[in-house]
């Protein structure tokens, strides 16, 4: 399988794009590097993306070990988004912008 590492960071005056990047916590979180976070300035809020094309059969399995692992930071910051309610669809158009983005900026 083809893995393709895309770390880009967009900083605009009201919010802050990071994708595949490491963000730092006090509490340690193994593979600490969400798909895509999202730093709204105004709101100060985080919202931390995580994106995973899973068979439904695992659906739940999978949606509990994201929400254990980010249920940390959650506590922590308090303002911070967990929110994984994302659909198939939504998830697969996210990866295909980003993946256009990359491209478009590289030239491939």
């Amino acid at each position: 399988m083809l893995k393709m590492l895309v770390q880009e960071i967009i900083d605009k005056e009201y919010a802050e794009i990071r994708v595949d990047t490491r963000t730092k916590t006090d509490v340690k979180i193994r593979g600490n590097r969400p798909d895509i976070i999202i730093l709204d300035k105004r709101q100060t809020k985080i919202s931390l993306i995580e994106i995973r094309i899973t068979s439904q059969d695992s659906l739940q399995i999978v949606e509990t070990e994201k929400l254990k692992k980010y249920d940390l930071c959650a506590n922590e910051e308090p303002k911070t988004n967990t929110n994984e309610e994302f659909e198939l669809e939504e998830e697969q158009e996210v990866v295909e912008m980003v993946e256009k983005k990359y491209i478009k900026e590289k030239k491939l």
